[in-house]
């Protein structure tokens, strides 16, 4: 049985969308956990009553706490062989979607499967299709190690959505969300479920539609007003690569923590972050910008600019 965890908040307008994707999967060996967080519109009653017209939907009314306290509560719950996490203003775009990676994660033997998106507007009209994929066409379709997946498919996206997760790990490992934190907190438990991981698998069919609209959590994505967040990721991240003894997957978590720590360059907690990985032998370029002093906010926005317009040619080059 594959669990899905749905926490919910404030997303009358696109649950029943997200429900009716669910419910039309050709697998029909779920269980969906709703969880309320609290909302002031009418999610409640929409969760209660599809909880109440399909016995596969189990649905929990509580207070406010945020989505990573949410989620933590439906975890507990999870009965299933897998965990799968479906926002509620998301929707599956096929049917096939569950089945596919049940059979691929069975098939396969591996520890995790992801799958590929494409976002949609709030009227559900396709806005673009995730050309990163291309990048990845190497490792479509075949299993890779940990290290692989976190450096040539990942691609800097730690959509925990996209993920189809073995829950014997989660809970043998007490794998959970950074309660209060509000960014990045997706990166953080992906990563932590990876380091127990042997291999992955990239799917890059499109069977997850992710929605944009200025109602997202993620829709203000201000790194000024998330500091402490970050380094709550930083610290948790840093504890997985103090623990790790895989060094492949060690290299891409120094990686990953200089590009937090650039992030964290004007807030009171870089200095001991930054301290932290000067001694790591994989730094972020743009960390590596972070020494020219003065000019390094120049520096800096010089080099994100010749990422974007590196990737923009990856991307073109694959396409043809």
């Amino acid at each position: 049985m594959i669990s899905i965890v749905i926490p919910v908040y404030n997303a009358a307008r696109y649950l029943p969308k997200c429900l009716d994707s669910l419910i039309s999967q050709t697998c029909k060996d779920w269980e969906a956990i709703l969880i309320d967080d609290g909302s002031s519109d009418v999610s409640a009653q929409i969760c209660e009553q599809y909880a109440t017209k399909d016995e596969r939907i189990s649905f929990i009314l509580k207070e406010n706490e945020g989505v990573s306290k949410t989620r933590n509560k439906a975890l507990g719950l999870c009965k299933g062989s897998y965990v799968f996490f479906l926002d509620a203003d998301d929707f599956l775009l096929d049917i096939h979607c569950l089945s596919d990676m049940e059979c691929i994660i069975k098939s396969e033997n591996v520890d995790l499967v992801r799958i590929e998106y494409c976002a949609v507007d709030e009227t559900n009209k396709k806005l673009f299709d995730n050309r990163n994929s291309l990048l990845r066409r190497k490792y479509y379709n075949k299993p890779v190690s940990v290290d692989v997946y976190c450096d040539k498919v990942i691609k800097g996206e730690y959509f925990l959505c996209l993920n189809l997760l073995r829950n014997e790990i989660v809970q043998k490992q007490k794998i959970r969300f950074l309660e209060g934190c509000r960014m990045r907190e997706d990166a953080a438990f992906l990563l932590e479920y990876l380091s127990y991981c042997k291999k992955a698998i990239y799917l890059p069919k499109v069977y997850y539609a992710y929605r944009k609209h200025s109602g997202a959590a993620t829709a203000n994505n201000a790194h000024g007003k998330y500091s402490k967040d970050l380094s709550m990721v930083f610290d948790s991240v840093y504890a997985i690569y103090q623990r790790s003894k895989n060094s492949l997957f060690k290299s891409y978590l120094e990686y990953f923590l200089t590009e937090l720590t650039v992030d964290l360059r004007k807030s009171e907690y870089f200095g001991a972050r930054y301290e932290i990985c000067k001694a790591f032998h994989n730094k972020s370029t743009m960390f590596k910008c972070l020494g020219f002093g003065r000019v390094s906010e120049s520096m800096l926005a010089l080099t994100s600019l010749v990422k974007h317009v590196l990737v923009k040619m990856r991307t073109y080059a694959s396409n043809s």
